[in-house]
C-alpha cells in the first residue's frame, strides 16, 4: 500500500502508556516467587527483610520493617519464596502473577499492598435496573 494514499487525520495516536515502573509493586507467581518491581526495591532501599502478612480475602498485604521478619528478598534480584502464601491466593481463586500496588506508611514502618485484581462488581445500567423493577412490580400483582 502507498503511504501517500493514507489519509492520515482519519487516524488517532494510541492514548499514552501509563509508567509502570514508576509505581511500587509486587507480583506473586505461582511457584511462590514475590518480586519487587524497580520503583518498590528503589523506595524500600538497602531492606530486604520485613513481617509479611496478608488478610483472610488476599486482597492486601503488609510488610512491617520493625518486626521479626519472615521474608526476606535477595539483595541482587529483590526476589523471596514463599509457596504456602502462593498456594492460599490459589485457593482463594487469584489466577497469577498477582500484582500488589505498595504504598509506604513511614509513621507506622508498613508497606501496604493492594491487589490490582480485586475490583467490586460493575453497578448494572439503570436501564436494567428498571426493568428489573418492572419485573418485579408485575411479579407482586400477579
Amino acid at each position: 500500500m502507498d503511504r501517500s494514499a493514507l489519509d492520515l487525520s482519519a487516524f488517532r495516536d494510541f492514548p499514552s502508556q501509563e509508567v509502570g515502573h514508576a509505581v511500587p509493586r509486587l507480583s506473586i507467581n505461582e511457584k511462590g516467587m514475590l518480586s519487587m518491581n524497580t520503583a518498590f526495591r528503589k523506595a524500600v532501599g538497602s531492606a530486604r527483610a520485613f513481617r509479611g502478612m496478608y488478610t483472610e480475602d488476599g486482597s492486601r498485604l503488609l510488610f512491617l520493617s520493625d518486626r521479626e521478619p519472615n521474608i526476606r528478598f535477595s539483595p541482587a534480584n529483590a526476589t523471596g519464596r514463599n509457596r504456602a502464601l502462593a498456594d492460599i491466593l490459589k485457593k482463594l481463586g487469584y489466577k497469577f502473577p498477582v500484582l500488589y500496588t505498595m504504598e509506604e506508611s513511614k509513621a507506622d514502618h508498613v508497606w501496604v499492598g493492594t491487589c490490582q485484581e480485586i475490583m467490586p462488581p460493575p453497578a448494572p445500567p439503570v436501564a436494567m435496573k428498571a426493568k428489573r423493577q418492572r419485573r418485579s412490580a408485575k411479579g407482586e400483582t400477579a
